[in-house]
């Protein structure tokens, strides 16, 4: 559901702060980009997932592409029937015709 998917989105960029200063064993620090849409994804079962191109699974990505580091994006009609909008706001930007609602750590979260 678009509610479990924000909310991992959240839980994973809330937990990189103790994944970079506990368990990360390279110098740099890992920041991530999320993006989320929703829909119906029509395929063929026979065909591996890394050959599945759907509109709905584009606009995913085009979403996270625009996504500020540590951030999560979501598509405006995927976000209207969300339980839990908290910290999510409008970004201003539009991708693919549709206005980027975003939710950003430690913004109104």
């Amino acid at each position: 559901s678009v509610d479990a998917a924000a909310r991992a989105a959240r839980e994973i960029i809330m937990g990189l702060e103790r994944f970079n200063r506990d368990v990360k064993s390279i110098r740099r620090e890992f920041s991530v980009r999320c993006g989320v849409n929703s829909g119906f994804v029509y395929y063929d079962g026979s065909l591996p997932l890394e050959e599945i191109s759907d509109r709905v699974i584009d606009i995913a990505g085009h979403m996270q592409k625009q996504a500020k580091p540590n951030s999560v994006c979501v598509a405006k009609p995927a976000i209207e029937p969300l339980h839990d909008r908290i910290g999510f706001e409008p970004s201003g930007r539009v991708v693919d015709g549709y206005e980027v609602y975003e939710w950003v750590q430690g913004i109104k979260s």
